[in-house]
C-alpha cells in the first residue's frame, strides 16, 4: 500500500477576530465587577478559612503572570514546531520528486541495458569492420603518397631531361648553322674561283698573243754570271715547290682516307630493309653480309689519353661509351630503314648493369658456357619493365685469359672492342643463324608491339671483359619503363680529331706550296732577266703569262677541290639538319613526357586526395562505432548507478518522512504544552479573580461595619448613603478607582463602597490586562485555526 499525505486546513472565521479577554474587567481596578452578590459570597466562602490580604492578591497576580509567560513560551515553541513541519513537508515533496525521477531514470537505463546487451556483438563486429576498413584506407593513402612521390620524382627527372635535350638542340642548331655557313662559303668560293679562272684564261690568251708578236723583233745578249746565279736560284725554288707539292699530296691522301672512314664506319648493302629480312634463310643472310664494307675503327687520340676502369665507370665515362655505341648502332639502323634507338635511359642502364653484374657474380664466361645466363636476363627483363628484350654477348676483352680481366683500359680501346664486336656480329654470324644481326637491326619485336614501339639499348662489360649488348622495345602504352635521361645519338659519325688534324696539315701544306710557287716564279723572273737585255721587252709578258698559267693551274685545282668538297659539305649540312631535327624531335618527346608526367602527377594527387578523404570518412565511422560500443558497454554500469540512485532517493524520502513524523509529533506535543500552559494560566487567573473578589468582600464587610458604626453616631448624615448601600440578593457590585463599591445592581438599586485598599495600581492592572488580552487572543487563534497534516493509507 502506498502511504500518502493529505493536507488539512481549518479556516479561521471572522468570529475569531473578536476581542476575547480572560478576566479583563477583573484586572482593571477602575471597572472591576462581580456578576452578583453571590460571587462575593462565593469568594468569601472560598477564603473563609483565612482573611484575604493585599499580599494574597499580589501573590495570585504573580502566579497569574508567571502562568501567562509560560503560555507565551509554549505558544512560541508550538509556532516554531509548526514552521519546521511546513519546511520538512516541502523537503519530503522534493525527496518524493527525486525518487520518482530516479525510478524513471532506472527504467530508461534498464531498457538501454537490454538493448545494449542485444547489440553488443553487432557493435563489436561494426568496430572490427570499421577498424579493418580504416586500416585498409590508411594503406591506400600510404600507397597513393608513394605513387605521388614517384610521379613527382619522375616529373622532375623528365624536366631535367627537357633541359638537357634543349641544350643538345642548341648545340645542334649551332653545328647546323656552322655546316650551312661552310657550305655557303664553299659554294661562294667555288663560284668566285670559276669566274676568276675564266677571267685569267682570257688574260692568258691575250698575253700569249702579245708575247708572240714581241718575240718576232727581239735581240741582245745576257750577262753569263748573272744568268748562272738566277738559274741556280730557280732550281732551288723548283726543289722547294716539288717538296711542298709532295707534302700537299701526302696530306690530301690522309685526309681522303680519314674522310672516307667518317662517311659510315660500317656500310651495309644498298637497299637493306630489316623488316623484309626477318624470314630470310641463312644463305640469304650470308650473301647479304658479303657485301658489307667496313672502313675500320678510327682511333681517337683524346679517347686514347683517357684511362678507365670498366668495372667502375664514372657517369661521364659510361655516357661517352653509350653514345659511341648508340651512334654506331644508329648508323646500321638508318641504313636498314629502322627507327633509331635511344641510349642512356635510366631503365636500360640499370638493366645492363644487372646483366653484367649477374654474369660476374655467377662467373659465367663465354668460353665455358654454351648459352646465355637466362636467370639473369629474366630478372633484368622483369625489373626493367620492357615489352621485349634481347642480349648480344661478345668476348671482346675476354680472350680466355684465366687470370681474369681487371677492367683497366682506355676509352679508345673500349670503343674499338665495341666496334669490332658489332662488326663481327653483323657480317660473320652464320653460326648463330644471324640472330645477333637481327637483334642489332631490331628486326624482331615491332611486328608484335607495333611500329610505334620505341627501341632502347645499352652496353656493359662484365669482370671477365665480355661485352653485353642489352636491347628492348617499349610499347607506347607502357608507363612503367623508366626512360629518364634517354638520348638518340645521330646515325652518322662526326669527323674525328685525326681527320681535323689531317685537314689542318693539308691546309698548311697548301699554304707552303703557294709560297714556294711564288718564290719559284720570282726565280724564273730573275733567270729571264739575266738571259739578256734583248729579252727585256718579252720578259714582262713571259712573267705575266707564267703567273697567269700558275694562277689558272691553282684556280683549276682549287675548283677541283671545292667541287670535290662541296658534296661533303652538302652531306654535312644535311646530317647537321638531321641531327637538329632529331634533337627537335627529342625535345618534343621530352616535353610530351613532361606534360604526361605532369598529368600523371595531377591524377595521382587527385587519387591521393580522394584516398585521404575516404580514409577520413572511415576514421570517423570507426570513432562512431567505438563510441557506440563504449556506450553500450557502459549501459550496465549506468543501470547500476541508476539503481543505486533509486535506493538513495528512497532512503532519503524515508528519512525525510521519518523526520516529518518526528516534527509533527513534536508540534503536537508543543500544542499540548500550549493547552496545558493555558489551563494553568486560566487556573491562575481564576484564582486571582477569587482572591480579588474575596478581598473586595472583606473590604465591603469592613466598609459596611464602618458605615453602621458611623450611622449610630450620625444617622441623619449617612441616611442617603445607607439607602444607596442597600444590597439585595442578586445585585451586582462595582468599585471605583479608589477601591470603593460604585455600583450594586439588583433591579434599579445601586450601592457604593470604598475599595481604596486594592493592592495594585491602575497602570499595573492595565499592563496585566493587555497581556492577558494578547494571550487570550493567541489561545483562541491556536485553538480555532490549526494547520497540519494527516496520514492515511490506501
Amino acid at each position: 500500500m502506498t502511504e500518502k499525505l493529505i493536507k488539512q486546513t481549518l479556516v479561521v472565521t471572522a468570529a475569531t477576530t473578536a476581542a476575547v479577554t480572560l478576566g479583563l474587567n477583573a484586572a482593571q481596578a477602575d471597572d472591576i465587577t462581580a456578576s452578583n452578590q453571590a460571587d462575593l459570597g462565593q469568594a468569601a466562602q472560598t477564603t473563609a478559612n483565612s482573611a484575604t490580604t493585599a499580599a494574597d492578591v499580589q501573590t495570585a497576580q504573580n502566579d497569574k503572570e508567571a502562568a501567562q509567560q509560560e503560555a507565551q513560551k509554549a505558544q512560541q515553541a508550538a509556532d516554531l514546531a509548526k514552521t519546521a513541519v511546513t519546511d520538512q513537508t516541502k523537503q519530503v515533496q522534493v525527496a518524493q520528486d527525486n525518487q520518482t525521477q530516479a525510478q524513471a531514470d532506472l527504467k530508461t537505463a534498464t531498457a538501454n541495458t537490454q538493448t545494449a546487451s542485444e547489440n553488443k556483438d553487432k557493435d563489436q563486429q561494426a568496430v572490427t569492420k570499421a577498424q579493418a576498413d580504416n586500416d585498409q584506407a590508411q594503406k591506400a593513402v600510404q600507397a597513393a603518397q608513394g605513387i605521388v612521390q614517384q610521379a613527382q620524382a619522375q616529373h622532375d627527372e623528365q624536366q631535367k631531361q627537357v633541359d638537357k635535350v634543349q641544350a643538345d638542340l642548341d648545340l645542334a642548331k649551332t653545328a647546323g648553322d656552322k655546316a650551312q655557313t661552310a657550305l655557303d662559303q664553299d659554294q661562294a668560293t667555288l663560284n668566285t674561283t670559276k669566274k676568276d679562272l675564266a677571267d685569267k684564261q682570257t688574260d692568258l690568251t691575250a698575253k700569249e698573243a702579245e708575247l708572240k708578236a714581241a718575240q718576232a723583233g727581239q735581240g741582245g745578249q745576257a750577262d753569263p754570271k748573272a744568268y748562272q746565279e738566277a738559274l741556280a736560284n730557280q732550281q732551288k725554288a723548283q726543289v722547294a715547290v716539288d717538296q711542298a707539292q709532295a707534302k700537299v699530296d701526302a696530306a690530301q691522301k690522309q685526309v681522303d682516307s680519314l674522310d672516307k672512314q667518317t662517311s659510315y664506319a660500317i656500310t651495309l648493302p644498298a637497299g637493306t630493309k630489316a623488316t623484309d629480312m626477318i624470314n630470310w634463310s641463312d644463305s640469304q643472310w650470308a650473301q647479304w653480309a658479303q657485301q658489307i664494307k667496313a672502313a675500320g675503327y678510327v682511333h681517337d687520340p683524346a679517347a686514347q689519353a683517357q684511362n678507365i676502369d670498366l668495372n667502375n665507370l664514372t657517369a661521364e665515362q659510361n655516357q661517352a661509351l653509350q653514345n659511341y655505341y648508340g651512334g654506331l648502332l644508329n648508323q646500321l639502323l638508318k641504313q636498314a630503314g629502322q627507327q633509331p634507338i635511344s641510349v642512356n635511359a635510366a631503365g636500360m642502364l640499370a638493366g645492363v648493369k644487372q646483366v653484367a653484374d649477374g654474369y660476374s657474380n655467377d662467373n659465367w664466361d663465354i668460353w665455358t658456357h654454351a648459352d646465355h645466363n637466362q636467370k639473369v636476363l629474366q630478372q633484368a627483363y622483369s625489373n626493367s619493365h620492357l615489352n621485349s628484350v634481347s642480349e648480344n654477348w661478345g668476348s671482346s676483352f675476354d680472350q680466355g685469359n684465366k687470370a681474369g680481366f681487371d677492367g683497366h683500359t682506355t676509352l679508345d680501346a673500349a670503343q674499338e672492342q665495341i666496334y669490332e664486336t658489332v662488326l663481327a656480329m653483323i657480317n660473320n654470324d652464320g653460326d648463330s643463324h644471324w640472330g645477333h644481326t637481327k637483334n642489332f637491326l631490331m628486326a624482331k619485336g615491332q611486328d608484335v608491339h607495333g611500329k610505334s614501339a620505341k627501341g632502347y639499348s645499352a652496353v656493359a662489360f662484365d669482370k671477365m671483359g665480355a661485352s653485353h649488348f642489352f636491347s628492348g622495345l617499349v610499347a607506347d602504352t607502357n608507363s612503367a619503363f623508366n626512360a629518364a635521361g634517354a638520348t638518340v645519338p645521330a646515325g652518322t659519325t662526326n669527323p674525328s680529331q685525326s681527320l681535323i688534324d689531317a685537314q689542318t696539315i693539308l691546309a698548311n701544306a697548301k699554304k707552303d706550296l703557294a709560297n714556294s710557287q711564288v718564290a719559284l716564279q720570282t726565280a724564273q723572273d730573275q733567270v729571264a732577266k739575266a738571259a739578256g737585255q734583248g729579252k727585256a721587252d718579252t720578259k714582262a709578258l713571259q712573267a705575266e703569262i707564267a703567273q697567269l698559267k700558275d694562277a689558272i693551274a691553282h684556280g683549276q685545282k682549287q675548283v677541283q677541290e671545292l667541287e670535290t668538297n662541296l658534296p661533303k659539305l652538302v652531306e654535312q649540312a644535311k646530317d647537321a639538319k638531321e641531327i637538329q631535327a632529331t634533337a627537335q624531335q627529342n625535345l618534343a618527346t621530352a616535353k610530351q613526357a613532361v606534360s604526361d608526367g605532369q598529368a600523371n602527377l595531377v591524377k595521382q594527387i587527385t587519387v591521393l586526395n580522394a584516398a585521404q578523404k575516404h580514409a577520413s570518412e572511415l576514421a570517423n565511422n570507426l570513432k562512431q562505432a567505438q563510441d557506440k560500443l563504449a556506450k553500450d558497454q557502459n549501459a550496465a554500469a549506468t543501470q547500476q548507478a541508476a539503481t543505486k540512485k533509486v535506493a538513495e532517493a528512497t532512503q532519503a524520502l524515508a528519512d525525510a518522512q521519518t523526520l516529518l513524523k518526528q516534527l509533527e509529533e513534536k508540534s503536537q506535543a508543543a500544542q499540548q504544552e500550549v493547552s496545558q500552559a493555558q489551563g494553568k494560566y486560566q487556573a491562575a487567573a481564576s484564582r486571582y479573580h477569587d482572591v480579588v473578589m474575596a478581598y473586595q468582600y472583606e473590604q465591603q464587610k469592613a466598609q459596611k461595619a464602618a458605615n453602621q458604626a458611623q450611622g449610630e453616631v450620625t444617622p441623619t448624615a449617612n441616611a442617603a448613603t445607607d439607602k444607596q448601600a442597600t444590597n439585595n440578593g442578586g445585585s451586582t457590585v462595582a468599585f471605583n478607582s479608589a477601591g470603593g463599591v460604585v455600583k450594586s445592581v439588583a433591579g434599579n438599586t445601586t450601592a457604593t463602597a470604598n475599595s481604596a485598599k486594592l493592592p495594585q495600581t491602575a497602570s499595573q492592572t492595565r499592563t496585566n490586562s493587555q497581556a492577558l488580552t494578547l494571550i487570550g487572543l493567541s489561545v483562541v487563534l491556536v485553538s480555532s485555526a490549526f494547520f497540519g497534516y494527516k496520514k492515511y493509507k490506501d
